[in-house]
């Protein structure tokens, strides 16, 4: 973005040791620490898709701290906007670009309180916690029940998991304006059974099929038009 070059090196293997928890008691901890320094790249390099950032960490109460100096610097350089970069990347590699959305966020139970999760991809509800990407869903333009590369698929006897999607079949969803989820390849809607586990089944419209998506296309739309 800034018209430096790439240099040709040796791989290596980069990891992040944690310390343990217990030291950090009352403390910032390291986990903070990344997620404070994902929010500063997003506020100085990523424009208008920074807030696809901000959203998805959904801790709000973090802040980036002075990002002045490299604002300046970026300036100074003439860097490129970030729309450059992802025109770029996406010609060498395919990526997912969660724009044109027709939903996205929590998806709720009518109770207000449960919510759609990803437990270690394994499908699950959870209370709702309001911040957080493991439960915040995307409704792509081509129907995926997204998260990142993650989509929401049909397995055996009628269970639901989270899978890579482009390994995958079934994957498109229709959200239905009746709050029905309703797989397009099966036919059946996404249901909660009386112990919370989650499975695919004959839509009915029945309570238990019933889920509440925190932002659909108008939602959305607005909220665009607001920024404007």
């Amino acid at each position: 973005m800034c018209g430096d070059g790439i240099e040709m090196l040796p791989c290596s293997h980069v990891g992040h040791a944690y310390r343990s928890s217990i030291i950090w008691n009352d403390q910032l901890r390291e986990a903070e620490k990344t997620v404070s320094n994902s929010y500063r790249v997003a506020e100085v390099w990523m424009d208008e898709y920074k807030d696809l950032v901000f959203e998805r960490i959904g801790n709000y109460t973090l802040k980036t701290g002075d990002v002045s100096k490299v604002k300046k610097f970026k300036k100074e350089n003439n860097c490129k906007p970030f729309e450059y970069f992802l025109e770029y990347v996406t010609e060498i590699v395919h990526l997912y670009i969660p724009v044109n959305l027709k939903a996205k966020g929590a998806i709720i139970k009518p109770d207000g309180k449960t919510c759609l999760g990803n437990c270690n991809l394994n499908v699950c509800l959870a209370e709702c916690k309001w911040k957080g990407y493991w439960q915040f869903w995307e409704w792509s333009s081509d129907k995926e029940i997204r998260q990142g590369v993650n989509c929401l698929i049909p397995k055996e006897n009628n269970l639901v998991e989270i899978s890579e999607c482009k390994f995958n079949k079934f994957v498109q969803w229709d959200y239905r304006e009746d709050n029905l989820i309703k797989n397009i390849d099966t036919g059946m809607c996404l249901t909660a059974d009386e112990e919370n586990k989650l499975k695919l089944a004959e839509c009915t419209g029945h309570s238990e099929q019933i889920w509440i998506w925190e932002r659909t296309i108008k939602s959305i739309t607005n909220s665009r038009r607001a920024l404007k």
